[in-house]
């Protein structure tokens, strides 16, 4: 499975679009980078590191196009198979991509000792 993450418009206003791909499209979700509170890394079960991305308002609309079900959600979770260093390489890339897009995020060298 693969993410592509692009930038587009909905309802208007320009978004942020991540894609899950197998063959073929499986779900998306369209969020407005002002409305992000927090980009982190969280640890699966299995060892892995993720990513979360937090919303202020269950903003984040999730389609999936197995079930065709479309909602609004607080929070994205992306799920990758790659070493802890590219996780974070990626955490910065979203941080970066959101705060020059008008979100306000807490620094995140704040609780690093």
């Amino acid at each position: 499975m693969k993410w592509h993450i692009s930038k587009g418009v909905f309802n208007q206003a320009d978004v942020f679009i991540v894609e899950l791909h197998s063959d073929a499209p499986i779900s998306n979700y369209k969020f407005n980078a002002e409305n992000i509170i927090d980009i982190l890394e969280t640890r699966a079960s299995n060892g892995n590191l993720n990513i979360r991305i937090v919303d202020k308002q269950s903003s984040i609309l999730h389609t999936s196009y197995l079930t065709d079900e479309t909602q609004w959600v607080h929070e994205l979770n992306l799920v990758l198979n790659c070493e802890d260093e590219e996780i974070r390489r990626i955490i910065k890339a979203f941080r970066h991509l959101a705060e020059i897009n008008g979100a306000t995020l807490p620094d995140e060298e704040l609780f690093n000792d």
